[in-house]
């Protein structure tokens, strides 16, 4: 009992906490996977990083990257004097991420959105020297390690110090994008915009970031959520084992009552999708399984038509919705593919009624398909 008084004090408190769940984006539904997705950042960045572009945000994404990297920049950004690339190679055939050139400046830019950063910072350092010394550019040479997560391994550290690079987090980038996006914002074009922040919201969504209420709340409890866990589980297990023995009971019984042999599967789904084995029409079939209710493992006893594909069910869908006028018709065309025709639910494991209801549908539905069937012979005799 003293435990029970726990876990109703634990999801007590648990209900209390504010739930922040990241938002799903555009980007996250298009991802790529590992390097590839890096790619598709760069050319994002590439996009805003140059003013010129239809974003019409300007020089937004430069002035808020120097504004990070230097807070006493005096840079001046001529807009029409700025070229930004992509993978741009070295002499050894290796890809700097990102390579932003002006008259005044230049900005190497090594992105890190998964991966270590085992990357040849000496062979993009020679890079970007080199294209400096060819643009005549002795200062405001700059080279960044743009990171989502933390760098705080100290060969990784060491090797960006000894070649000139500087580390800025997305976190500090899009912060200060995001403060200083007022005075641009009524010349940007809004389509544009609402990409912008949705690549923001992309990687804020892999910053690794913890809700920190909620982090604690878990690591705080985690022995006693895991023993909950177990239990739970536990008792999961023993209503699935109630309800596969009584499904096995029922399954004999309707087999004998119908004369055809009907299927458990997995022990806790009862049905039967044999009707039309020697006709042309599609599979169809009636399941049927328990649903815990009320403190019972057998409280409802549930059953539908269904098939196993959205389009199985047209050849009966005129028929079966006007002989089962009023019942729930679920169709799930995504992924599941799949349409539920709910007809009954039996409250308190009543078997007579049970027993009743599977048989009714089964002659109803095996009715159903004879008839179709003998059309469709007489169509094509």
């Amino acid at each position: 009992m003293n435990n029970v008084c726990n876990y109703e004090k634990l999801i007590e408190e648990f209900k209390q906490i504010p739930k922040i769940i990241p938002q799903t984006t555009y980007l996250d539904i298009c991802r790529y996977p590992g390097n590839r997705f890096e790619e598709i950042c760069s050319r994002i960045l590439a996009f805003f990083f140059q003013p010129t572009n239809e974003h019409g945000l300007n020089d937004l994404f430069l002035q808020s990257l120097f504004d990070v990297i230097s807070k006493e920049n005096t840079l001046r950004i001529v807009n029409n004097q700025i070229t930004v690339d992509t993978e741009v190679q070295t002499e050894d055939g290796k890809r700097l991420d990102i390579l932003i050139l002006s008259t005044d400046f230049i900005i190497g830019i090594e992105n890190k959105i998964y991966a270590p950063l085992y990357n040849p910072l000496p062979t993009y350092k020679n890079l970007i020297n080199q294209k400096a010394s060819q643009n005549n550019i002795d200062n405001n040479i700059f080279k960044v390690v743009l990171s989502v997560k933390k760098i705080t391994d100290q060969s990784e550290l060491k090797k960006m110090k000894e070649n000139g690079f500087v580390k800025v987090y997305y976190s500090d980038f899009f912060e200060m994008i995001k403060m200083n996006v007022g005075t641009y914002f009524s010349q940007a074009n809004q389509r544009y915009v609402t990409i912008m922040y949705d690549f923001i919201q992309t990687i804020e969504n892999m910053d690794g970031k913890f809700d920190n209420k909620m982090f604690r709340f878990f690591t705080e409890n985690k022995n006693s959520i895991d023993e909950m866990i177990s239990q739970y589980n536990n008792i999961n297990q023993q209503i699935f084992n109630v309800q596969k023995n009584r499904i096995s009971e029922i399954l004999s019984k309707i087999n004998e009552l119908t004369g055809a042999q009907w299927w458990a599967y997995q022990g806790w789904d009862l049905g039967i999708d044999s009707f039309n084995n020697n006709t042309t029409l599609p599979r169809i079939g009636i399941e049927s399984s328990y649903e815990f209710s009320n403190q019972n493992p057998l409280g409802k006893f549930k059953i539908y038509i269904t098939s196993w594909k959205v389009k199985d069910f047209e050849p009966y869908a005129e028929i079966l919705i006007n002989k089962y006028q009023g019942k729930f018709l679920d169709i799930k065309p995504n992924g599941e593919d799949r349409v539920y025709l709910h007809t009954d639910i039996i409250e308190n494991d009543v078997e007579t009624v049970i027993l009743e209801r599977l048989q009714y549908h089964y002659f109803e539905l095996k009715s159903i398909i004879e008839e179709l069937s003998n059309k469709n012979k007489q169509a094509n005799a």
